[in-house]
């Protein structure tokens, strides 16, 4: 992977790597779906259908145990980290209307049952989330490639759980000392609230 990504630095930079980034599954924007195509046959899904079938890990999700922020690339390297935490905390709180952020509780018991699936003793895996936000750019002189991935999972994870994407090219001032990466974050945040609260019912 690693290796494949520099050959596309050196056969066309930013544009090539944009490229080779949609080639491999990414999409400029995804608005929450998997990414790839699904056909489907005869009557067309309702939305509520289809949001129980993407998403139905999270359909009794109560508590978020945790926000999450990954950079890579040279995301660190121009700045854009810092305070993000703080904003994406704030942003979910204003946004998830009704869900808790609540630390993991300390004495969660850990246990492996007899076909070795591992489990927590009094806690309902299916009422706890994690979100996390990954932030990936790549620099050339003052052209910045960035790709941002949103994902909500169940606590232990699953096969079906929120995801949304963001790849664009942008210069490294409007990256680093604009509002766009922010109202990117947010834009994807309130997505999410949206399709999550609409899966339960709450919209």
């Amino acid at each position: 992977m690693l290796k494949s990504r520099r050959c596309a630095w050196r056969c066309g930079g930013l544009f090539a790597l944009c490229a080779l980034l949609v080639g491999q599954g990414f999409a400029a924007e995804t608005n929450g779906a998997p990414v790839g195509k699904i056909e489907l046959r005869g009557s067309k899904p309702s939305p509520e259908m289809v949001r129980q079938i993407l998403y139905r890990d999270l359909i009794n999700v109560k508590y978020v145990y945790a926000i999450t922020l990954q950079f890579d690339g040279t995301a660190e390297e121009l700045g854009i980290d810092q305070g993000l935490s703080d904003f994406l905390t704030l942003k979910f709180k204003n946004t998830f209307t009704g869900y808790e952020l609540r630390p993991f509780p300390k004495d969660a018991k850990w246990y492996r049952d007899a076909q070795g699936n591992g489990q927590y003793i009094g806690l309902d895996k299916n009422e706890w989330a994690y979100v996390n936000f990954r932030i990936w750019t790549v620099s050339q002189k003052q052209t910045v490639a960035y790709h941002i991935r949103l994902e909500i999972k169940r606590l232990l994870g699953g096969d079906s759980y929120y995801q949304n994407e963001v790849l664009d090219l942008t210069s490294a001032r409007e990256l680093t000392q604009t509002r766009l990466l922010k109202d990117t974050l947010s834009d994807m945040m309130e997505r999410a609230a949206t399709e999550i609260m609409k899966l339960q019912g709450k919209l």
